[in-house]
């Protein structure tokens, strides 16, 4: 079943979340002041994990990691920025 899900993100180097395979990343965004990440999904596709990452504005990224940008959060009230990645042979 083609579904929309959320899921809550942390603001940490390395995090892997579970989602079904072929997930379509819709939006990373703010609600209750935590990031979260919201997706579109086939239900029926079998799960995989996916590793984020996570980069404050200003802060490296290491330039050997294959990364696709998938969102920002901007976090207490403006004064924390962070961009979300995935895509890298991290697992």
């Amino acid at each position: 079943m083609r579904t929309i899900y959320k899921q809550q993100l942390e603001i940490t180097d390395v995090q892997t979340i579970e989602m079904p395979e072929y997930a379509t990343v819709l939006k990373i965004d703010v609600q209750n002041g935590k990031p979260c990440i919201w997706y579109e999904c086939n239900t029926a596709m079998p799960m995989e994990k996916k590793a984020i990452r996570c980069f404050g504005t200003g802060h490296e990224i290491p330039p050997r990691e294959k990364l696709e940008y998938i969102g920002t959060a901007i976090v207490l009230e403006g004064r924390g920025v962070f961009h979300f990645y995935w895509g890298f042979d991290y697992m």
